[in-house]
């Protein structure tokens, strides 16, 4: 992937480990992988998270703009199914990305909502990991604080014509699955065998503690630096 700094592909690597992480952690940050330009590798970026983390290729979902009855509802009809990772693809070009339902289910361990069609409420838990991605898309003012922006920048100007040597996404991230989970675990391990102390510097204490530490120690970038930057 072609990131647009080595911080963006250190918050990439925050993103993975938020997905092993998830759902032992009462919140966490969404992951948003954002670019200027189409077939940047967006999606195939969630894609490569999704089934590292879970084995399977991803499913999308499109997310329901301007209508926070329709989030409030697709989000619960989501985590009943228990997913590793929710995606919305493919944000609209330009848009300002705000919704009060999915910003409290990333800073709350449970939501509850009337189930669609029947008169009684669900309340189910948020230990999901959540990403969006999508083009020149920008943040509102609750979701500064609350997404992990990946940011990336294909260093041509036809992204579409690119050829990897790793075509096949799902095969590929299949094959080295093991391997990285292995690496991830060790490096959570390490950490908190090693006795140090990081200070806390975001909203997600639990997450700051399993996911930004753990990965400042073993050499990364702050993450939080993301934060500041949205």
């Amino acid at each position: 992937f072609e990131f647009a700094s080595p911080l963006a592909a250190d918050a990439a690597l925050a993103a993975l480990f938020t997905g092993v992480q998830r759902r032992v952690l009462d919140k966490a940050p969404g992951v948003a992988c954002l670019a200027s330009t189409q077939s940047s590798g967006k999606t195939t970026l969630a894609q490569r998270l999704h089934v590292i983390l879970t084995g399977h290729d991803m499913p999308v979902s499109s997310f329901p703009l301007g209508n926070e009855e329709e989030v409030g509802k697709r989000l619960l009809a989501l985590l009943m199914r228990s997913p590793a990772m929710v995606v919305f693809d493919n944000v609209p070009d330009g848009f300002t990305f705000h919704s009060g339902a999915l910003a409290a289910a990333l800073t709350a361990p449970v939501m509850s909502q009337r189930v669609l069609g029947l008169s009684r409420e669900a309340t189910v838990p948020t230990n999901a990991l959540f990403v969006i991605t999508g083009n020149n898309v920008s943040l509102g003012p609750d979701e500064v604080s609350r997404w992990l922006v990946v940011r990336l920048a294909p260093r041509t100007s036809r992204p579409e014509e690119r050829r990897f040597v790793h075509a096949d996404t799902v095969r590929y991230a299949l094959q080295i699955r093991g391997q990285v989970l292995s690496d991830m675990l060790g490096i959570i391990a390490g950490y908190a065998a090693s006795g140090a102390s990081l200070p806390t510097a975001t909203r997600f204490p639990s997450w700051d503690q399993t996911v930004r530490q753990p990965l400042m120690w073993a050499g990364a970038q702050d993450v939080a630096q993301v934060f500041r930057a949205n």
